[in-house]
């Protein structure tokens, strides 16, 4: 921390705060001979990720309620290093850790306020200003950067990232550009100082964490984030150095190891202690805070310290078969700062820890991670997961046996990791959430269709049997009967059909479909309404045939007055006297589905009326009707089939429906004779 009290060290050329609603209070204006502005400190340090600082507001006129001080106000601070004749000698060497130089002795600081407090008794009595008491406030600031973006603009919301830590095309270089670039309200003056890393970050917004199978936040604080990058680099230069810092100073930021500061480091700065006050090569005070303290050190792990690594054994061929412990492989991780201190840069000129002190203690302090090991696939601790549970998943829990590594830190190469994630388990899971959607609205249909919605339902003839609903047209049919009808002179009341496969399209959208593939023809049989009735192309010489279930029971009718003719109708109970004021159906007699009746008359009496007993005939054509058939298996539950030989045929399905048939109520029994004429 440093505090400047000295003017000829700094001069204040502007200080104003901006309110939100963009007013400004100059913190310089003079009021009964004094200024707002009363002190500033300012606190940098390479352990701080940011530049932070406390501005005293001296309030003698009611700024506080002119201005409202809530915080997110903007103060902006010009300030100049002036050159003396003290300076004439010194040397100004360009580097880029935001000291002193030729280039920066101007500067226009930004800090946005975080915090407001008031230092005076609200209680005094004491009158020292026009207004009333004066008031002292203490506004403590930071970079936009860390007091907005902090929670305000989460990184990789929902989103993952697979690269280097540091360097081109990383994930720092990522919000190096996005958060720490010089913009209108950020702090940096220059690029940020980025030095590369050798290892690469693998980083998912949603991670689940062994073993309670919690997400975590959606995403780290800004800040948090980039000290959690910072401790987990390694540099690419030197791979001993893992000491790299996130901090700001007056000029950008910076992400890089104290290992490249010191071999950067090649002109050092000196400078006198001295009681001058002129000068900027002068220290006046200087406070060594902590010396050393061997018995902390020596009780912690930075002499000396180990841990287990513990992962699957991958390339065991038992694993699925012993227990859990015989395949996991363990190796024993040391540090030893005598071994290790040649691997990175020093400033000092002998260890820390002199040979005295040096001990072989293999006991040493153990590190551990107790958050690594198999996931739970019961996502919420299921008893009962099912299959499609993955699907939407935030974390992707159960999508595969998954391993936490110890410290979350891995050796596989980050290029295979790549291809592996983009290439394999990305495609396979956008295939797979597809599936499961398609699936889960088929589940919900099937509950709609049998449980809510309809009380008819296709039901299998036999165990195993398939019952599939097919949409058909009526484009045929004719009277069936058995060889003895004819001798014994019935005529059955049922009729067998002819029928096509068909699709059914909306008109209207016909002509958004390309011309059929070549060789292909439809033919349309129906188009009234909104609708088209098309049939399906078929293989030639193939006849469908189906029944109409409303017809099945009929019984045979020797006598059309004591017939059954469906659901519903008996002829013989609706038998009335036509010529009665209130005459009733005579016959009756059901009409074909898809068929449609003809009436021919030779003649009227004078009346106008139809001379009923000068029919001549009655004809039937077939206009077509579109129905819904079942596809019935013809194996039975008890009973086995003969094979197929000469003189055998056997079908595999019967196709049945089931519609009303349309009673004629009026025609007299020509009917049972009827024709049949198929208009083309």
């Amino acid at each position: 921390m440093a505090e400047s009290f000295f003017p000829h060290q700094t001069i204040i050329q502007r200080a104003i705060i901006r309110n939100l609603d963009g007013s400004e209070f100059d913190l310089l204006a003079k009021n009964q001979g004094n200024t707002p502005f009363f002190k500033m400190l300012m606190r940098e340090s390479l352990f701080e990720p940011m530049v932070t600082g406390t501005l005293f507001v001296q309030d003698k006129g009611n700024y506080g309620e002119k201005m409202n001080f809530v915080g997110g106000e903007m103060i902006e601070i010009d300030i100049e290093t002036p050159i003396s004749e003290a300076d004439s000698d010194l040397q100004f060497p360009n580097d880029s850790f935001g000291l002193v130089s030729k280039e920066n002795l101007s500067q226009n600081l930004k800090f946005y306020v975080h915090r407001v407090r008031s230092l005076t008794d609200d209680a005094t009595v004491e009158i020292d200003t026009e207004v009333g008491p004066a008031t002292m406030w203490n506004l403590d600031f930071g970079p936009y950067e860390m007091v907005y973006f902090n929670k305000t603009d989460a990184p990789l919301y929902n989103g993952e990232f697979t690269g280097k830590i540091a360097g081109e095309d990383s994930l720092v270089e990522y919000f190096a550009n996005k958060y720490f670039t010089p913009s209108e309200n950020s702090t940096a003056k220059e690029e940020m100082d980025i030095e590369p890393t050798l290892n690469s970050i693998w980083y998912k917004a949603n991670q689940a964490s062994y073993p309670w199978g919690k997400n975590n936040t959606p995403y780290l604080e800004l800040g948090r984030f980039m000290n959690y990058l910072s401790e987990h680099a390694v540099s690419e230069d030197n791979v001993g150095a893992v000491n790299y810092l996130f901090w700001q100073d007056l000029n950008r930021w910076h992400f890089r190891s104290v290992d490249s500061l010191i071999r950067a480091q090649s002109n050092p700065r000196t400078y006198k202690i001295s009681n001058d006050k002129t000068g900027k090569d002068k220290i006046q005070s200087f406070h060594i805070s902590k010396q050393i303290d061997q018995s902390e050190l020596l009780n912690s792990d930075a002499y000396r310290s180990f841990y287990v690594h513990v992962e699957p054994n991958y390339d065991d061929p038992y694993s699925d078969y012993i227990p859990t412990n015989d395949k996991l492989r363990k190796q024993r991780i040391e540090y030893d700062y005598f071994t290790d201190y040649e691997k990175w840069s020093h400033i000092e000129e002998n260890p820390l820890l002199p040979d005295s002190l040096k001990y072989e203690d293999v006991n040493s302090n153990e590190m551990n991670d107790e958050i690594y090991g198999w996931f739970s696939q019961k996502e919420h601790n299921d008893q009962k997961p099912t299959k499609l549970d993955y699907y939407g998943n935030v974390n992707q829990k159960n999508s595969m046996d998954s391993w936490q590594t110890m410290f979350d830190i891995t050796d596989l190469d980050i290029e295979i990791l790549k291809k592996v994630r983009n290439e394999v388990i990305l495609p396979s899971k956008q295939n797979y959430n597809l599936y499961v959607r398609k699936r889960m609205l088929k589940e919900k249909w099937n509950v709609y269709k049998y449980s809510i919605c309809c009380d008819k339902q296709a039901v299998a003839a036999v165990e195993g049997g398939s019952g599939a609903r097919i949409l058909g047209w009526i484009d045929g049919f004719q009277r069936y009967s058995l060889p003895t009808d004819e001798s014994e002179n019935i005529l059955r009341n049922i009729w067998k059909y002819r029928w096509s496969p068909v699709e059914v399209w909306l008109k209207d959208e016909i002509g958004n479909y390309e011309e059929l593939a070549e060789g292909n023809t439809y033919e349309i049989v129906a188009e009234e309404g909104p609708f088209a009735v098309v049939k399906i192309p078929q293989q030639e010489g193939i006849t469908l045939e189906a029944w109409n279930l409303n017809e099945l029971n009929n019984f045979p009718r020797p006598n059309f007055y004591q017939s059954y003719l469906g659901p519903g109708y008996n002829a013989g109970n609706v038998r009335g006297d036509i010529n009665s004021e209130d005459p009733r159906i005579a016959a009756n007699h059901y009409i074909p589905i898809g068929g449609n009746l003809l009436e021919f008359l030779d003649g009227v009496d004078g009346n106008g009326n139809a001379n009923l007993s000068q029919f001549r005939q009655c004809i039937i054509n077939v206009r077509g009707h579109l129905v819904e058939l079942f596809e019935l298996p013809t194996s039975l539950s008890i009973l086995v089939k003969k094979e197929e030989g000469e003189g055998v045929t056997l079908s595999d399905a019967i196709y049945i429906f089931n519609e009303q048939n349309v009673v004629d109520g009026y025609c007299v029994p020509c009917l049972l004779e009827a024709e049949m004429e198929e208009i083309a």
